[in-house]
């Protein structure tokens, strides 16, 4: 990777300078690596013969540090010294060696006259002169072409690192824009909503390893639950809206952003297009003028899609009188259909199935027909088929749900048809959704599982009471996984709180026997809680006596489950809901282990609680003792016979 960033680092031992950017070398810089190669090449040829110089030759190849780009020439005065040395060595093998040697002559080599005596012929001396020389060359010449091949694969590699950089800042926009879109729209959408509309409060969590949080100890059949919101309006605001389709069931309204954004214009809708001269006025109101329903008439389809628009309209017909609900109405409904799906829009149309007359109602309700499913898998229809759903008559409720026949189970696995069913299954009376209940056999389990599909089994539990037999024995087939199951657990805290007692009984007794491991998952100690809180008083002591008693190991359960991050919750539990001689064994066996628990986060809470549960004891075994000695009493306060201290004293203390 060092290489890809900077050629430089190729080798370390490079002496090169390089152009910038181009990772080639500059020749100009070189002159000291030059005089380096001529010492390296001297010594090289100084005293070996003709094979040992092409073996040394080859390491100086492959040997980048003697490298030299271009080949150099050799001076007059290395080629005399590498020539001397030569004919140094054969005068010694021939045993007529002269230490003075001669003269050179004008090219470097030593003159004929001079070898003559010697018996070395000038020809010799010439062919060793090449000799070197063509070896020379040939070094320089295979080193110059290495060095270009290295230089060739340098630029390839930084042409793609060049590549992947350039990929990598388009994905990197690509995901900025995306997110501002997101965020954008987000806005666009919560700023539809009214102040009083949606949101619920959320109630504790649990902390794992002090960081991750626990599963929420809520009301599973409220709107509480963690996973999917319902919301006070219809719907499901998880959903952002870059994600909603304002073609289903029709072509959509345009919903237009938070900063009041001109669109472009669209024959077709009516909501799109520049806002008009009253929209603007409307908007900035610089006169303060208090706008009534009648100024805005004939813009009414308009303002129900402008989110400034949209609310006063929502207020406004809350308190409209007869005259002005029908001229709103009678604007909105050529395009009731485009409304239903626009993120402002709907909301007009709920407020009219709230506050319109009955006819009003029921002409909406028509404008519905067959696009019932397409709006109840829609983010803005559902809220309105909802809504719907709520205000019709039963007659024209049947017709509604009857489109969704076939439907169910895409419905409920939908984050927004699941509030369909709900609602239908909540307002809807049994005979018209039985095909609801036969979708469902034979499927109690998978949706129990399912983030939207248990919601939908616990309305349907707590509505359906004539028709659930079948599929509660269903369910209790799988009561010990759904216990541990992050979805299934909220569907048997359901039957625990709202069931009848042979469902409770029966819940409480699958978790009889492990309630120390069952405490101390993460899901399935609310079931657990659950059992301790709703389960009847016999089965109540019979989960605490198993959480008191001792093992025949010696290890305590209720010690274990004090110092475990979930399981303590069950153990406030317990001190909540008992009362008498079991919450005093509790307190007791509990309170040796306080000073140990301080170093646990979550068992301050169990801390907190003992150490109220000890300060009330304490005045009340005083007050005890007190009233348990009538001899005592007798003498500091010598009452009468007839006192009321002389007739506590002679009963027995509670």
């Amino acid at each position: 990777q060092n290489v890809l960033k900077d050629p430089r680092m190729m080798n370390p031992q490079f002496g090169y300078d390089y152009l910038p950017g181009s990772g080639l070398q500059d020749p100009s810089s070189n002159r000291d690596l030059l005089t380096a190669s001529q010492k390296d090449l001297h010594s090289m040829l100084a005293g070996h013969d003709e094979a040992s110089l092409g073996f040394r030759a080859n390491d100086l190849a492959y040997d980048p540090r003697r490298m030299h780009h271009p080949a150099p020439s050799l001076s007059p005065e290395y080629r005399k010294a590498a020539l001397l040395q030569l004919h140094q060595q054969q005068q010694q093998q021939h045993g007529f060696y002269s230490p003075n040697g001669g003269s050179m002559d004008s090219l470097g080599s030593p003159s004929a006259m001079d070898y003559a005596g010697n018996g070395l012929r000038a020809s010799e001396m010439n062919h060793a002169d090449a000799r070197a020389t063509a070896a020379a060359r040939a070094i320089h010449a295979a080193a110059e072409k290495k060095l270009r091949l290295q230089s060739q694969q340098i630029l390839m590699q930084q042409q793609q690192l060049m590549l992947m950089r350039q990929q990598q800042q388009q994905q990197l926009q690509q995901q900025h824009q995306h997110q501002h879109q997101h965020q954008h729209q987000q806005q666009q959408h919560q700023h539809a909503q009214q102040p009083h509309s949606h949101g619920h409060k959320q109630t504790r969590t649990r902390s794992k390893n002090n960081n991750n949080n626990h599963n929420q100890h809520s009301q599973v059949s409220s709107p509480k639950h963690h996973h999917v919101s319902q919301h006070k309006n219809g719907g499901d605001h998880a959903k952002s809206g870059a994600d909603s389709d304002h073609n289903n069931g029709g072509p959509g309204v345009s919903s237009r952003g938070h900063q009041g954004d001109d669109v472009k214009d669209n024959e077709n809708d009516p909501g799109h297009g520049l806002r008009s001269p009253l929209l603007e006025e409307f908007r900035s109101n610089k006169s303060n003028k208090k706008y009534e329903l009648k100024d805005i008439a004939g813009s009414v389809v308009e303002f129900s899609g402008d989110q400034h628009g949209s609310r006063f309209i929502q207020q406004k017909l809350e308190t409209a009188t007869e005259e002005e609900k029908a001229m709103v109405f009678d604007e909105i409904l050529p395009h009731a259909l485009q409304l239903m799906t626009d993120v402002f829009g709907n909301y007009v149309i709920q407020k009219f199935f709230e506050h319109g007359a009955q006819e009003h109602k029921s002409v909406l309700a028509k404008q519905m027909d067959g696009h019932v499913l397409s709006l109840a898998l829609q983010m803005y229809g559902c809220r309105v088929v909802q809504k719907g759903l709520e205000h019709v008559l039963s007659d024209q409720q049947a017709v509604l749900v009857k489109e969704l026949e076939g439907h169910v189970l895409k419905c409920v696995k939908d984050q927004n048809g699941n509030h369909v069913i709900q609602k239908a299954i909540e307002c809807v009376p049994a005979e018209h959704i039985q095909f609801i209940m036969n979708a469902f056999t034979g499927q109690v389990y998978t949706l129990a599982t399912h983030p939207y599909g248990c919601r939908v089994i616990q309305r349907m539990f707590e509505h359906c009471v004539d028709t659930k037999t079948p599929l509660m024995d269903e369910l209790h087939r799988y009561i010990p996984n759904l216990v541990q199951d992050q979805y299934g657990n909220y569907v048997i805290q359901h039957i625990l709180e709202r069931g009848n007692p042979t469902e409770k009984s029966l819940v409480v007794s699958k978790v009889m026997g492990q309630v120390l491991q069952l405490s101390k998952h993460k899901f399935a100690s609310n079931v657990v809680e659950k059992c301790v809180a709703y389960g009847s008083p016999s089965d109540r002591q019979k989960l605490i006596e198993e959480v008191i008693t001792t093992k025949p190991d010696g290890t305590s359960p209720l010690v274990l489950m004090m110092k475990d991050q979930f399981a303590n919750y069950v153990v406030q539990k317990m001190l909540d809901v008992v009362d008498g001689e079991q919450r005093d064994i509790l307190v007791a066996k509990i309170k040796p282990h306080l000073q140990s628990l301080k170093k646990y986060t979550y068992g301050k809470h169990l801390i907190t609680k003992v150490e109220k549960l000890m300060a009330l004891q304490e005045p009340r075994s005083a007050l005890d003792g007190f009233i348990a000695s009538p001899a005592l009493s007798i003498r500091t306060l010598t009452p009468t016979p007839n006192s009321p201290i002389v007739a506590n004293a002679s009963a027995t203390p509670a």
